[in-house]
Parts: structure tokens; C-alpha cells; sequence
């Protein structure tokens, strides 16, 4: 997506996709301080995945799948304040009644949101707003339920579920080190806590939930820490 900022002007007003709207939004929302600008713009790429979607879907809109192919879970150091994004996969069957080839790889739930300021234009020798940086734009906040209810609407089990803190800069939802945990359940009923550490620790498995090994996995790295500095004598085991 590309964009100008015009002087104020009439324009008829039009519909669009709902990630397209939330970005469109947090523009003017930038651009509000600078009286007499709003923001233009030319949709590109994302307007014409979901013209794709539109027209594949108006063949046999009851057959539409969608398939969560990867979620999420993020924390923002500085708030606490949890989010989750995701991605997705649709398809609908063909003109005959076949399943059609994936279309429209999505992502949902983030976008960069813009920082607006004054910046020299040297050609017509003023100060003009222009976008100078970027910050994150989560849109959905953690809830145990409504992930429940995204995750069981998928077309197939989704298989790949992640946890990490909020990145550092705006073209990073994730910051690394993260980590994928295997168990839909231990995703679910887990705190951001205690998942992060069965990432590190290496802990989750696909076959069963593992939240129940949490604390006695951190006291064994707390032991293993504290022998390494010298600050456990290793126990005398007394033959009798």
C-alpha cells in the first residue's frame, strides 16, 4: 500500500477490507495534528488479494475453508499488555465441486502504524508531514476464549502455535528468541510465563500438555545454576 497526504478535499466514501480500514485509520489518526491534511491513498496488493478472494468465492461461497496455518502470542515488555496475530490459508471448491488450490495467504491481527512528522520539502522550500517512522499496530488482545473459537473454526488443526515478547522495532511483531510450543492446550491454558520457559526449557511436546512439568523443570535449573556458582554442595549419599 502506497500513500500521499492532499490537501482536504470531497470524496466519495468507500468500503474496505477490515485490515485495510484499521490502517487507514491509525494514518489519519498521525496526520490529525497537521490541519488541513489527510491522508490519500492507492491500494495495491492487499485490495487486490481479497478481489481474488471475492471472485473465487462467489463460485461456490457455501464451500468456503478457512485453515489458521500459524498463531501468535506476543507480550509488550513496557504495558504487559498481550496480543495474538495469526496466519490463514482459504480456499473454496471449483466450478467442479473440487477442492480448489489454497488461495489468499493472509496474516491478521498487526500492522505498522505511522509516526507523523514535519519534514522539509526542498523543492517548494516548506515543512510538509511525512511519515518518519514506525511503531506496532496489534489489533487483537489476548483472550482465551475467542483463540479457542478462532482455532476451532479451522478448516485443518492448526500444528504451529508461538510465544515471545513484542520486537523491537515496528517491522518485528516477534522478537527473538521465540519459541514454538507444541501442544494446542499448553497454548491455551498456559501463562505467557510459563510458556516461554517451556520454550527455553524444552518442555512442550505435541503428544501431551506439559504445564505440569513447569515448576519442577525451573527448580532444576535453579539447582544446576546455583551448584555451577558453588552455592549447592552436592548431597553425601550415607551407605549404612
Amino acid at each position: 500500500m502506497s500513500y500521499r497526504i492532499t490537501q482536504e478535499q470531497d470524496k466519495q466514501p468507500i468500503t474496505w477490507p477490515r485490515r485495510v480500514q484499521a490502517l487507514m485509520d491509525d494514518y489519519k489518526k498521525a496526520a490529525k495534528a497537521f490541519k488541513g491534511y489527510k491522508l490519500d491513498y492507492q491500494v495495491e496488493t492487499v485490495d487486490l488479494l481479497e478481489k481474488i478472494f471475492d471472485d473465487r468465492c462467489r463460485l461456490k461461497p457455501e464451500s468456503l475453508k478457512v485453515t489458521i496455518s500459524a498463531i501468535y502470542r506476543v507480550k509488550d515488555t513496557r504495558t504487559s499488555a498481550e496480543w495474538y496475530y495469526y496466519n490463514s490459508v482459504k480456499t473454496v471448491n471449483n466450478s467442479l465441486d473440487q477442492l480448489a488450490e489454497p488461495f489468499s495467504y493472509q496474516g491478521y491481527g498487526f500492522h505498522r502504524v505511522p509516526v507523523i512528522t514535519m519534514k522539509w520539502n526542498e523543492a517548494k522550500g516548506a515543512n510538509e508531514p511525512d511519515v518518519t517512522s514506525y511503531k506496532h499496530g496489534f489489533e487483537l488482545k489476548w483472550d482465551k476464549e475467542e483463540v479457542t473459537k478462532l482455532l476451532q473454526s479451522s478448516f485443518l488443526p492448526c500444528e504451529y502455535f508461538y510465544v515471545g515478547n513484542v520486537g523491537g522495532n515496528a517491522n518485528d511483531p516477534i522478537a527473538t528468541p521465540y519459541f514454538q510450543i507444541h501442544n494446542q492446550q499448553d497454548f491455551l491454558d498456559g501463562t505467557f510465563e510459563d510458556l516461554m520457559d517451556m520454550g527455553r526449557l524444552g518442555i512442550s511436546y505435541k503428544e501431551q500438555a506439559s504445564l505440569y512439568m513447569v515448576e519442577a523443570a525451573r527448580k532444576k535449573e535453579r539447582e544446576n545454576r546455583e551448584r555451577a556458582l558453588g552455592m549447592r554442595q552436592p548431597q553425601n549419599k550415607h551407605i549404612t
